[in-house]
C-alpha cells in the first residue's frame, strides 16, 4: 500500500488529524479567541495553506497557526520531509494538532451554539 504523498506538513497534519476541514477551521478561531487574537480561518484559506499557496498570511493568522499546530508557519508550509533534526527528536514534529483540551471545548461550545442559532432561526 502507498502512503500518500502530501504538498505541506499542514496537509498532512490536517488530513491525518481526527477534524474535518470545518471542524479544523473552528477549533482554530477557538484558539485565536482563546489567545485573545482577531483571527479567523475558512475552508477555502485553509486548502490554499495545505497547498502552499500562501502569498502573505497576516501576522495574526501566522501566530494562532503556529500555535494551534506547534510548528513555525514557514514549517506548517513546507514538505513534511523538510522537518529539521531538532524538530524530528523534538515533541513538535510528529503529526498532529496541539490544542489542549480548553481548545477542543471552546469549538465544541461554538459549534453547539451556531447549531443552537440555526435551529432558532428555523423555527
Amino acid at each position: 500500500m502507498a502512503t500518500a504523498q502530501y504538498r505541506t506538513l499542514l496537509e498532512q497534519i490536517v488530513h491525518e488529524g481526527p477534524w474535518t476541514i470545518e471542524e479544523t477551521c473552528r477549533a482554530y478561531e477557538a484558539r485565536a479567541q482563546q489567545m485573545k487574537e482577531s483571527a479567523t480561518l475558512s475552508p477555502r484559506q485553509l486548502a490554499r495553506w495545505m497547498r502552499g499557496d500562501v502569498a502573505q498570511a497576516r501576522a495574526v493568522a501566522q501566530r494562532v497557526a503556529e500555535a494551534f499546530w506547534g510548528h513555525r508557519f514557514e514549517v506548517l508550509l513546507g514538505s513534511p520531509h523538510d522537518l529539521s533534526e531538532f524538530e524530528r527528536h523534538s515533541g513538535t514534529a510528529a503529526p498532529g494538532l496541539s490544542v489542549d483540551v480548553e481548545s477542543l471545548e471552546a469549538a465544541a461550545v461554538m459549534a453547539a451554539h451556531e447549531s443552537f442559532e440555526h435551529s432558532a432561526r428555523i423555527a
